[in-house]
């Protein structure tokens, strides 16, 4: 008997120490890991004359890892911290289907509902919208969230940037937006085979659906993911202005004077400061310059932490259920005849030979630019923030060829996965 206790006794002691080993060597690995991050991440923005990035990754059952390199503000020169928060454009568009979703596993819709039928159901906005533009009513839910509805464009469109350059302060109700998006005709009948057209209009109806059907704010919906995904530093106004507790952690956002974005004419009154690097650029610096917008389909600030929190509830936890998420990810539309990318509900969806499948979404704003990843392969969720708009700096696949494109993906995945 004695003999049975020391000899567990000492497998235990053994096993301790072990795992005492492997903890130190993780650690290690970790640390070794974010060095070669952070000296890659460096290099990067030195090469695309960006001034500062985050960038936040967690395997599975592992703690978040977050590195920031290069600087908030220009002048003077102050770094940029790791929980910066920054406008994420697009990435909102993942929440506003998490949100949908939730609705339909509580039965309040279907994906393939129209427009028509939740109007004559729950009223709302959505009944008045659809009383004003009667060709909506058609559409389904399922097109609103993969872009294959063709409901024309509200924010990319010369009138939105005529008035946005007259007055970047305004404030902008969803009518007011679908209004402009209304005066085109749609790009194509809804549900046409092999047609997905991105527009920010999509979401916009998506969120009007959601403000319908629940009699809740936006922001209240969002509240409720969050709170139940545990996340933090994110937030979302329903008139688009932010508080000064929220502004003052934001990172500075930096646009290229010479950016061919016809918003960039608003900002000829900021302050211009160079940006170093490589080919050092003259850039407007921003904060508060404008009001977040456009609402449910680009409305959210967060620092790259809660971001990539939110992309593990969502694809590692419990927040939607597995029907939701096979829904998310096996409903795409591919972006062409050839595409290899299709878009899913919410997420752009990517099967790679070298990295398996994986989703992602960016978010352009003037001054920022995000990207979120999920890989399942290996359970990773990452997020990477610059405060610049430089869409090449993000560039990730190649629709068609699949063809992994230069830049920070390039650059960075291949670090990350290193023994994986």
């Amino acid at each position: 008997m004695k003999n049975i206790i020391l000899k567990t006794l000492t497998f235990c002691v053994a096993l301790f120490f072990m795992s005492q080993v492997y903890a130190t060597q993780s650690t290690q690995n970790t640390l070794e890991k974010n060095a070669a991050l952070k000296k890659t991440l460096t290099n990067l923005i030195q090469l695309y004359n960006i001034p500062g990035a985050v960038f936040s990754y967690a395997f599975a059952d592992q703690p978040i890892q977050t590195i920031a390199v290069g600087v908030n503000d220009i002048n003077p020169n102050s770094p940029l911290t790791e929980n910066a928060l920054f406008l994420t454009g697009s990435v909102t568009k993942l929440f506003v289907a998490a949100a949908i979703l939730q609705q339909v596993e509580a039965g309040k819709l279907s994906i393939d509902d129209t427009l028509s039928q939740l109007a004559k159901q729950y009223g709302g906005e959505l009944a008045d919208s659809i009383k004003q533009y009667p060709t909506l009513g058609i559409v389904t839910v399922r097109q609103l969230l993969n872009h294959t509805s063709g409901v024309p464009e509200d924010f990319n469109t010369k009138a939105f940037a005529a008035a946005f350059v007259k007055d970047p302060m305004r404030t902008w109700t969803d009518q007011e937006l679908l209004a402009i998006a209304m005066q085109k005709p749609f790009f194509f009948k809804p549900g046409t085979p092999w047609l997905c057209s991105y527009t920010n209009t999509d979401y916009l109806l998506l969120g009007i659906v959601l403000k319908s059907v629940t009699h809740k704010p936006i922001s209240e919906l969002f509240t409720q993911l969050w709170t139940e995904a545990k996340l933090k530093d994110i937030y979302y106004s329903d008139n688009g202005v932010l508080p000064p507790s929220v502004i003052r952690k934001m990172a500075y956002g930096y646009l290229d004077i010479t950016d061919d974005n016809p918003l960039t004419a608003a900002f000829k009154d900021a302050p211009v400061v160079t940006i170093p690097g490589a080919k050092p650029r003259l850039a407007y610096k921003l904060h508060d310059a404008y009001t977040i917008f456009p609402g449910s389909s680009g409305g959210i600030v967060a620092n790259t932490q809660a971001l990539t929190q939110w992309y593990q509830a969502l694809f590692q936890g419990n927040l939607l259920t597995s029907k939701s998420i096979d829904a998310m990810i096996h409903n795409g539309a591919p972006f062409g005849k050839h595409s290899i990318a299709a878009y899913g509900l919410g997420v752009v969806i990517f099967h790679s030979p070298q990295f398996g499948l994986f989703v992602y979404h960016n978010g352009f704003t003037p001054g920022y630019s995000v990207i979120c990843f999920y890989f399942f392969k290996y359970h990773l969720a990452m997020a990477l923030a610059i405060n610049s708009s430089d869409p090449a700096f993000l560039d990730t696949i190649d629709y068609d060829t699949g063809e992994i494109l230069p830049g920070a993906f390039a650059e960075l995945m291949p670090i990350l996965i290193e023994g994986k």
